[in-house]
């Protein structure tokens, strides 16, 4: 899923490691994107992803270096998974997801 441009006040902002690199979860009200830093880049990679919270779920995968948060779709909504996470910010990043409205999968991670 491409993003457009996210509007409204930001709540919570982080730099997280993915599959896809080092990018930033941003997230504003219900809505939270996953980007890279630079527009440019951005643009030139397609690395900027906008999900609706209630759209999605998030689901705590175990790892060796840190913990990732499998973002998901609910059914029906076609959006591919994308694992985040950052060493000692995984309960917080999870936090915010699930006020942003995300659906939990599971128990949250240890703080």
């Amino acid at each position: 899923m491409r993003a457009r441009a996210v509007m409204g006040v930001m709540t919570f902002q982080a730099r997280v490691d993915t599959d896809r690199g080092g990018l930033r979860l941003t997230v504003r009200g219900d809505l939270f994107e996953v980007s890279h830093p630079f527009p440019l880049a951005r643009f030139l990679n397609g690395l900027d992803y906008c999900y609706r919270a209630e759209d999605t779920t998030v689901e705590l995968v175990p790892g060796s270096w840190h913990d990732w948060i499998e973002i998901g779709g609910q059914p029906g909504t076609g959006l591919s998974p994308m694992r985040i996470g950052r060493r000692k910010m995984t309960r917080q990043i999870w936090d915010a997801l699930v006020r942003a409205g995300a659906q939990p999968i599971g128990p949250p991670s240890q703080p």
